[in-house]
């Protein structure tokens, strides 16, 4: 590097230095200038005391006098720096040089400044033996200095204004004076690989390999952009040390909990940390989410952002879609959770995996082993007063008050509200809205206690807090809450018509910070500038908090006094947002956008929390609309709350309009579907129950061939098929055939309803099986087809899912002629899928699986060769959208596993076991004992050595078995479909081995496969009666042992 100086190279001046191997040379003068700064402020603090002190440094409650430096900088060996103490320290500095614009008053240390290398060398006794000279442990000292200067930094780099900083507490003008000095004249810092190494936009390495990851050049990507605004500096008091502790927690931990009482500023911190890593880049990716509807609930409104599409997908595979999309980016990811309630432990459990740093606030604590916390402090008194007399002042920045009695009153105020920073700001601005002297009366912080007396609360000194002095109490003499000083303070009559309203309303939203752009398009005021203006007057006045500007939020607090005090006129100032709201989570026909509408869920359930047992009929429309959204989202969740809001407005409309009224008929209708997706037989049962009582009612009030009537059968009809049984499939029937009967009557034979009724019906018909069932819905489905190709174009989806559903069931019928026509239906089918959907959709992997099936039952080596390509594909397909832990990737790689079975035993009908060990060797070499092609191998080569017989080969065999159902456990887990076979077929061979003890795990391994037969394939599948068989087997032999 270009180190020359006039006179030649620093290191052939030092004999010292020159001693010393690479890299520790190259380091040297930086390692100089880090014991330069220690010896020079240790030196300084010892004899100009008082002139640290005239520097007016905040010293807070827990250092009394300035200490030595090696608290602030503490030896290069040590883990941590003192938060309070490096706040000290940056103050300092950044007094001493002004910004880093003006030299400041050095004169005081100017007698200390550093020149003379070997004088610091013989200090320090420096030679050759020092182990802690390396480049690891230089770096360390200004990465820990750094995080006392530049609050919040990411400790992997520094940056040529910290080194300025430095340079220039140790007399020189800059950092490159001080290189100039080291280096010589011609010294060029571009050519300098260890500077280069130590500054911003360069990686830093070691002698040790310990490579850091690159700075990042861009600021991150905001997954929820404007989530969170930025506390305001002037705002953020105090609260240095706490930020520096959480910084270096969650570095170390990764996952970290603030934890705190309400308004103790837990959302403050976070915002102030997520902002800072915006600004400084320390992140690739940021997300701020609101939990206060659920953390997994939270992370499910990502999908949107993250441009996932939930329709059609189930449950488990919609979190799996979100965690693989985010698992790409989860390098420099920061996750902020704010208002965590109970179910952190549930969000940790499915996302343990992931490497990121999650950063939570919550009220609660959190039972989760192993979990960080850190637990807000109050703020310091003098912190605590600044921040009042900050919101207590003039337009112009002038105090409304001062004195010795307003001293003396303010700190017995803020020690009674317990220090709280959302208090302090409430109670400052009210006082400010109350304040006024025009010579008459003046309304100040005596006459706000004068007030507070007469109103039922006294300040006296604290008999139970330990951390405060005072506290309020009402006449009673018990402690008054926090609710109980804002029920007084806060006069709802001192505000207008329209900002009351305004207030109400925004009470009646999720606690968050809600953008002004958000809020126009919410509630579509008619006048957007008065609409702005009331934001910022309830602001102003202290009703509401945020920036003031574009952000606004509103306190827990104030949001449950508002509700409370407001409970009688709810309905009437919320209406309008009702009706917004239920208009905006729709279901617009014919499209597919649900999950465009994510947003307004969590406004939605808040309305229906807080309206709950409102008897408005616009209520009970908007409740209906919010069960029809959540069903149409699906998820558990979604459809139990569904379920719990269309019990609550099903009993109310039986109360007040009776059993037969038409509204009663659609809330019972609508809760029989949302029964139905939950599933489980109480559930169908009930919602057979409910859509037996609506067709009774229907078919009371309309005609019986009515479409009504028609839509009714057919619902219940949907039910009955997924309870099953003959009895209920049969029922079904009847209920479609009348319902096709009646379309046929009220439409065209062409219409897309009677089309609908034919794909129903013919579904049905399809699970009740037998040929001449099977050859009817065969019948109705190509009619169905015929109908909607007649209605829609060639490639429309509806289409697509017709021909799908010919296809299946002429693969029931069976015959190489039925089989074709089915295999062309489903290329067609896969033709129009890729075409709308995409290579990459869930349908499409569905139907290339569907497709290979056909193809595997029409068999031909050409056809299973393109059976394997597709469910190739499939799986693909399944393990990018689902990830690795899905059932449709287990099922696919069955499937597969199947097919390279048949595919070789087409090739080698009669291969011979030394070709078959030969085939798993190879496959040994090529893809590791754990792959699902050697699992397939060992299984195949285990059931030649079966038929071959013997007890030598049928041991052999049991033994590959073995090690292929270890693997494929392994692989896809205890529960997987795959297994099943590995199962039966270890079994069947211990079984022909016989003992007592093959017999004990043959049975052990026949009732696992068993129970995970019925739970994937059903009691009718070949496989099942084949497992069955060889317990029934097991059991008779272990009864004659």
């Amino acid at each position: 590097m270009a180190r020359q100086s006039r006179t030649g190279t620093l290191i052939s001046q030092n004999e010292r230095l020159a001693s010393l191997p690479e890299p520790f040379s190259q380091y040297y003068p930086y390692y100089v200038l880090s014991q330069a700064v220690r010896r020079t402020l240790e030196d300084f603090l010892k004899t100009e005391r008082a002139y640290f002190d005239s520097m007016k440094i905040s010293y807070g409650k827990l250092v009394d006098e300035p200490v030595g430096v090696s608290v602030f900088l503490p030896r290069l060996e040590d883990a941590t720096v003192d938060g309070i103490l490096c706040e000290h320290f940056r103050q300092f500095l950044h007094i001493l040089i002004k910004n880093k614009r003006d030299s400041g008053d050095r004169s005081k240390i100017i007698s200390f400044d550093f020149s003379n290398v070997d004088a610091v060398v013989l200090y320090h006794e420096f030679d050759n033996k020092d182990k802690y000279i390396g480049s690891k442990r230089i770096q360390e000292f200004f990465l820990r200095a750094k995080k006392c200067v530049h609050n919040n930094a990411q400790p992997k780099h520094t940056d040529l204004d910290f080194m300025n900083l430095l340079s220039a507490f140790c007399g020189y003008t800059s950092f490159e004076s001080f290189l100039d000095a080291e280096f010589g004249a011609d010294y060029d810092s571009s050519q300098d690989d260890v500077l280069l190494e130590l500054i911003d936009k360069y990686p830093f390495s070691t002698a040790e390999k310990d490579v850091l990851s690159q700075p990042k050049s861009k600021k991150p990507r905001e997954l929820v952009p404007n989530a969170v605004f930025e506390p305001k500096t002037e705002y953020f008091l105090g609260r240095e040390e706490d930020l520096n502790k959480i910084t270096e927690q969650l570095h170390k931990h990764r996952t970290l909990v603030i934890r705190g009482e309400g308004g103790m500023g837990k959302t403050t911190l976070a915002a102030t940390y997520y902002h800072r890593s915006i600004n400084t880049k320390s992140y690739n990716t940021v997300a701020w989410l609101f939990c206060e509807q659920g953390t997994l609930k939270a992370i499910y409104e990502l999908a949107y952002v993250l441009g996932l599409n939930f329709q059609g997908v189930d449950e488990t595979d919609r979190l799996l879609m979100i965690q693989l999309k985010l698992k790409e980016m989860e390098e420099g990811f920061l996750l902020v959770l704010d208002n965590v309630e109970g179910d952190l432990a549930e969000f940790l459990n499915e996302f343990q995996a992931f490497r990121w740093d999650v950063l939570v606030t919550s009220r609660n604590r959190m039972d989760w082993e192993g979990i960080q916390e850190f637990e807000v402090p109050a703020l310091s008194n003098p912190a605590a007063k600044a921040l009042f007399k900050i919101h207590y002042r003039k337009p112009s920045g002038e105090t409304l008050e001062s004195g010795e009695e307003f001293e003396f009153l303010l700190e017995k105020l803020i020690s009674a509200i317990g220090y709280n920073t959302l208090l302090i700001e409430i109670f400052a601005k009210q006082l400010r809205e109350e304040f006024w002297d025009k010579g008459e009366y003046r309304f100040g912080l005596r006459e706000f206690f004068n007030r507070l007396e007469t109103q039922g609360l006294c300040l006296e000194e604290s008999q139970e807090r330990v951390r405060t002095k005072y506290a309020f109490y009402r006449r009673k003499k018990d402690v008054a809450t926090a609710t109980d000083i804002l029920d007084i303070l806060y006069d709802f009559s001192k505000l207008d018509k329209n900002l009351n309203s305004l207030l109400i309303n925004l009470a009646l939203l999720p606690v968050g910070n809600h953008r002004v752009d958000f809020l126009v398009e919410l509630f579509q005021p008619k006048e957007k500038r008065l609409f702005r203006s009331n934001l910022k007057e309830l602001y102003a006045k202290g009703w509401i908090g945020g920036d003031g500007f574009n952000e606004f939020r509103i306190s827990p607090v104030i949001q449950d006094l508002t509700i409370k005090k407001h409970q009688e006129a709810l309905w009437e100032e919320g209406k309008g947002l009702v009706e917004r709201v239920t208009s905006l989570i729709r279901k617009e026909p014919d499209q597919d956008n649900m999950y465009t509408k994510f947003k307004w869920l969590p406004i939605a359930e808040k309305l229906a929390d807080h309206l709950s047992g409102c008897q408005e009929t616009g209520y009970y429309i908007f409740l209906d609309e919010l069960a029809l959204f959540l069903r149409s989202l699906g998820g558990r969740e979604n459809l139990n709350r569904a379920a719990e809001e269309l019990k609550q407005a099903l009993a109310s409309d039986l109360k007040n309009f009776g059993s037969d009224a038409p509204q009663t008929v659609i809330r019972r209708t609508n809760l029989g579907l949302v029964l139905k997706n939950l599933g489980g037989r109480e559930n169908l049962d009930r919602a057979a129950e409910e859509l037996e009582k609506a067709l009774a009612s229907y078919s009371e009030n309309y005609d019986k061939e009515s479409p009504a009537v028609a839509i009714c059968r057919s619902n219940l009809a949907s039910v009955l098929r997924d309870l099953g049984g003959r009895e209920n499939l049969d029922r079904a029937v009847e209920e479609l055939k009348q319902a096709l009967a009646s379309d046929l009557k009220n439409f065209s034979e062409e219409s897309p309803k009677v089309a609908t009724s034919r794909l129903n019906l013919g579904l049905v018909l399809q699970d009740l099986g037998g040929r001449k069932n099977l050859n009817r819905a065969a019948k109705e489905l190509e009619q169905a087809l015929a109908s909607n190709l007649n209605n829609f174009s060639e490639e429309a989806p509806v289409v697509a899912n017709s021909r799908s559903n010919l296809a299946s069931v002429l693969r029931d019928l069976g015959g190489r002629k039925n089989l074709n026509r089915a295999v062309g239906e489903l290329k067609q089918a896969l033709a129009c899928d890729l075409k709308n959907f995409g290579e990459a959709s869930p349908k499409v992997a569905t139907r290339r699986l569907n497709l290979a099936l056909v193809l595997r039952d029409l068999g031909g080596r050409d056809n299973l060769y393109r059976a394997a390509e597709e469910l190739d594909q499939a799986l693909s397909s399944y393990l990018k959208n689902s990830g690795e832990d899905a059932s449709a990737v287990a099922n696919c790689r069955s499937y597969l596993g199947l097919v390279l079975r048949d595919l070789d035993r087409h090739d080698n009908p009669f291969p011979t076991v030394e070709e078959l060990e030969q085939l798993l060797a190879s496959d040994l070499k090529n893809f590791g004992d754990k792959s699902s092609v050697v699992a397939i191998r060992r299984n195949n080569l285990a059931l030649k050595l079966l038929d071959l017989g013997g007890r030598e080969n049928l041991n052999r065999a049991a033994e590959e078995l073995k090690k292929a159902l270890a693997s494929h456990l392994n692989k896809f887990g205890e529960d997987s479909p795959e297994t099943v076979f590995l199962r039966h077929d270890l079994a069947s061979i211990l079984i022909n081995l016989q003992g007592k003890k093959n017999l004990l795990t043959a049975k052990t391994l026949l009732v696992k496969a068993l129970t995970l037969s019925l739970h994937h394939f059903g009691e009718e599948d070949d496989l099942t009666q084949r497992v069955k068989s060889w317990l029934k087997v097991a059991e008779d032999l272990l009864r004659n042992e």
